[in-house]
């Protein structure tokens, strides 16, 4: 096996079925708890800034 993840591999039943960049995700949130919560509120922010300038783009 390339890649063992301690989740089912895809096409088994029952569990979770991951893909590699949701595992690494989940496995470096594990890792770094504060850094990793620090990068998704700075993306959630920059995505708020984004359907800001959409919605106001729209109005012009």
């Amino acid at each position: 096996m390339k890649d063992s993840h301690p989740i089912p591999a895809q096409g088994s039943e029952g569990g979770l079925v991951l893909t590699e960049a949701e595992y690494n995700l989940i496995m470096a949130y594990r890792c770094a708890p504060e850094e990793m919560q620090a990068l998704l509120d700075d993306v959630a922010r920059l995505k708020t800034q984004v359907l800001q300038n959409e919605e106001a783009a729209v109005l012009f």
